[in-house]
């Protein structure tokens, strides 16, 4: 049957424009490569403004216990962890942020939308191409398992397929901005306890080399650091190598206090900082 939106990805953004049009009773297939809700450490921190949004529909309950509410500002540590700088809330402020990680806010996203009855969601199906004609879109998927292409059509065609995005180049639209062409942006996922040393939920490393930022990204000892690692002019990674692997956890032990060897490393990921 065709749809009236067919959305391409099955991250935060597609899913959550999939939940709004199913929820107004709009047919929506959501196409996603991967073969589900991406795992790997991304967004992590909800804001005020953002919450609001989750509220209308009617997500903002489930969020919230899934994850960890912050109302404790922010602090700036140097590459020791020296406390350089910190912010409190204001008195009184009633607002806050939640720390959860992108894949459970992915599965919360996905359930409420499969509840409405008008979507359906697709995984290990890649974007091929795109046609219009006669005021619909023609577009081609190919499954990732079997080779199969299939062609489906629909009214208007949402691409919210990341920074690589198939469906712009598709569409010759160039992605504008800054090329930081010698930095891999890398993150990790851990559980140590940091609250015990009075670590707040959102910690900015400043220093020349081992800048980062290191944040709660849900309940209990769960933990996130991102930081940037230079590399060559000629290097083109897919995945992070032992060298960088080793060099964040030796930056991560620097920073954090106390017996650093309980840190619980639990996955790695990394994005090239360059537009394509």
């Amino acid at each position: 049957m065709e749809k009236s939106v067919a959305v391409i990805g099955a991250g935060p953004v597609g899913l959550f424009t999939a939940l709004l049009l199913a929820q107004r009773k709009i047919h929506v297939i959501v196409i996603e490569a991967g073969e589900g809700i991406d795992q790997s450490p991304r967004a992590v921190a909800y804001f005020p403004p953002v919450l609001e949004e989750f509220a209308k529909v009617g997500i903002i309950e489930d969020v919230i216990a899934a994850g960890e509410k912050n109302a404790d500002g922010c602090d700036w540590r140097n590459a020791d962890g020296d406390l350089l700088a910190g912010i409190d809330p204001p008195p009184n402020d009633s607002t806050f942020a939640v720390c959860l990680s992108q894949p459970e806010l992915g599965e919360i996203l996905r359930g409420k939308i499969l509840e409405t009855g008008f979507a359906e969601i697709i995984f290990n199906e890649a974007f091929q191409r795109l046609k219009q004609v006669d005021g619909s879109v023609v577009y081609w998927t190919k499954n990732k398992l079997n080779d199969h292409e299939t062609e489906r059509t629909c009214r208007y065609l949402v691409g919210a397929d990341g920074g690589h995005s198939a469906v712009r180049k598709n569409l010759d639209i160039n992605l504008e901005g800054y090329t930081f062409e010698s930095f891999q942006f890398v993150a990790v996922n851990f559980r140590y306890d940091l609250r015990v040393s009075g670590w707040k939920a959102a910690n900015f490393i400043v220093d020349p080399v081992d800048w980062g930022i290191v944040v709660k990204r849900g309940r209990g000892t769960s933990w996130r650091f991102a930081t940037g690692v230079e590399k060559s002019a000629t290097q083109k990674l897919t995945s992070v190598d032992e060298a960088t692997i080793q060099l964040v956890k030796d930056r991560l032990r620097r920073i954090l206090p106390g017996d650093t060897s309980e840190i619980q490393k639990e996955m790695f990921s990394w994005l090239e900082m360059q537009r394509t």
